[in-house]
């Protein structure tokens, strides 16, 4: 048995030496009948050599005899003329058999010659097939050592294979080890979880006590507006009626007593102070509840809320500019949007080159640049501490960054499309929300980086902003529709609640006012509307022609 080399194993080894002998039989078996048959004609070409010589030497034999027979025949005549007939005719019948035995002997002589003939060509054939079989074999050779080399490759393959086969076994075992700690991490999530979950219905709990406080104090303001109010009208009423009875007393005779003068001027300014008191304390109550009741209610939800009371402004209609005073190239292919820093002095935009930059309006430069969509971003938002920036890509995702390293915190990843607009929450730092172009709104936890709860649309939702509070998110549609969708009490519906066509062709941009329920929004008709939540309709309407209108 041949030897492949150490390396190689000993079953490998006996199927290949198996292969080779299985070769060399089925190479060599045809050829070994050929050389027998070639054998076998030699031996039968050497017996008919041999008959030949027999039949030669028989043939010289007879021919002897016949010329002994002649001779004989020739003294036959000259000695017995006699008997010549009876002779003759003896001899002409031998002669003749010893022709006839002649002819026979020359045609097996023919015969012989012509199987010797065949006999050659079998021969000549044999030697042309020894010589097919030996390039045959030659060939067989060739395919040999081309078979040992293809045998080196597949035991180098072979010891590759197991090398790769150990590295997987030691990646699978590295796997499966990750796989026990990935799973140890997600029982330890899922507690988490668990525990979170009972934390934000506890949270609920105490947020739905606080709301049912907060309207029970509103009932009870508006109770002690309305009594105020009328005590004020009381009080007024009373005010001059005394001021007409004193009057009148002033233009009476003087021939009273100026004793009862006396009691009943001190009566009347004792009228005078108490209603003069009464009138100053109710008037201020009762001016706020008679001039605007939501005054009242809203500067006690915000003592309620914490937050400072400031008296908001009325709305003033102010000029649009006829022409840009400066203008700055932020984006290749075009700006989508920009958000305000509130308060601050800078202005965040975001375009097709797929980039969101800030900069500084009081200096007029840019700031800095942030990087991450693979589309276009399609609209940004500041959060409220102004903290991070939040941009809507094309790419389905929305990225949320560090203004002030610049580095990405959360990639929120939800939406099965295009991710249209988005909007921060003015009052929450970690609550944002944003619809797409798969019809669906979603509201996000920036702190955690997932989506707090979604709602379907049945109409394409163009442009969203939330109410000043947050608890209300406004959102504008491809057919001039505004909805209103109630995130404290609609929780498992997803229907709005309200819904009002008030433009004409889609609504661009959504922005709340100072005024906690007023909301200003551009369309592509070319109008500006300020559009008051009670009244669920625009209050007051600017034509603007220009080809597109965008409000922050």
């Amino acid at each position: 048995m041949m030897s492949l080399g150490s390396d190689c194993p000993a079953h490998l080894q006996q199927h290949v030496w198996k292969q080779v002998q299985t070769l060399y039989c089925s190479q060599t078996q045809p050829y070994e009948l050929l050389i027998a048959d070639y054998m076998g004609c030699l031996q039968r070409n050497r017996e008919l050599e041999v008959r030949v010589g027999v039949l030669d030497k028989e043939a010289a034999e007879l021919r002897d005899e016949v010329s002994a027979l002649n001779t004989r025949l020739a003294a036959f005549d000259e000695l017995a003329a006699r008997d010549f007939a009876t002779k003759a005719e003896h001899y002409k019948s031998e002669l003749q058999r010893a022709n006839s035995e002649l002819t026979s002997l020359l045609r097996d002589k023919s015969k012989a010659y012509e199987e010797l003939l065949s006999l050659q060509r079998q021969i000549d054939s044999l030697k042309q097939a020894q010589e097919e079989a030996a390039e045959s074999a030659e060939l067989t050779a060739a395919e040999i050592s081309g078979l040992k080399t293809r045998l080196a490759e597949l035991s180098k393959q072979l010891d590759e294979e197991k090398q790769a086969r150990a590295l997987a076994a030691a990646e699978a075992e590295a796997r499966v080890a990750a796989k026990a700690a990935a799973e140890a991490e997600a029982g330890r999530l899922k507690a988490d979880n668990q525990a979170l979950d009972v934390t934000i219905k506890h949270m609920m709990a105490k947020e739905a006590e606080r709301l049912e406080q907060i309207n029970r104090m509103h009932e009870e303001m508006m109770e002690n507006a309305k009594r105020q109010q009328v005590e004020a009208g009381a009080a007024s009423q009373l005010l001059g009626l005394l001021t007409r009875r004193r009057s009148s007393a002033a233009a009476s005779t003087s021939g009273e007593a100026s004793a009862a003068n006396s009691r009943r001027s001190s009566q009347n300014d004792t009228l005078l102070q108490t209603a003069t008191s009464a009138a100053s304390t109710a008037s201020p109550s009762a001016a706020a509840a008679g001039g605007n009741h939501g005054q009242l209610m809203w500067a006690s939800l915000k003592q309620k809320m914490g937050l400072p009371d400031a008296f908001v402004e009325p709305l003033q209609e102010r000029e649009l500019p006829s022409a840009p005073t400066k203008r700055i190239q932020a984006h290749t292919g075009g700006c989508c949007s920009l958000a305000f820093q509130r308060p601050g002095h800078l202005v965040a935009t975001c375009g097709l080159d797929k980039t969101v930059q800030t900069w500084d309006l009081n200096l007029s430069m840019h700031v800095s640049t942030y990087h991450g969509l693979l589309g276009s971003v399609n609209d940004v938002s500041f959060t409220s501490d102004s903290r991070h920036v939040v941009g809507a890509g094309s790419d389905k995702r929305l990225l949320v960054w560090n203004t002030a390293t610049g580095q990405v915190v959360h990639t929120l990843t939800g939406h099965s499309n295009g991710v249209s607009c988005v909007s921060c929450s003015p009052l929450d730092e970690q609550m944002a929300a944003s619809a797409g172009e798969d019809r669906c709104l979603k509201v996000w936890d920036l702190a955690r980086g997932y989506s707090t709860r979604s709602l379907p649309c049945t109409k394409m939702p163009t442009a969203l902003c939330l109410s000043p509070d947050g608890s209300t998110l406004i959102t504008g549609h491809l057919d001039g529709t505004l909805c209103l969708w109630d995130l404290r009490q609609n929780r498992a519906g997803s229907q709005p609640l309200a819904e009002v066509r008030d433009h004409s062709q889609a609504i661009l941009c959504l922005s709340p006012t100072s005024h906690s329920d007023r909301l200003l929004t551009a369309s592509k008709d070319h109008q500006l509307r300020v559009w008051d939540f009670r009244q669920l309709g625009a209050v007051q309407v600017t034509v603007c022609r220009h080809d597109s209108l965008m409000v922050r």
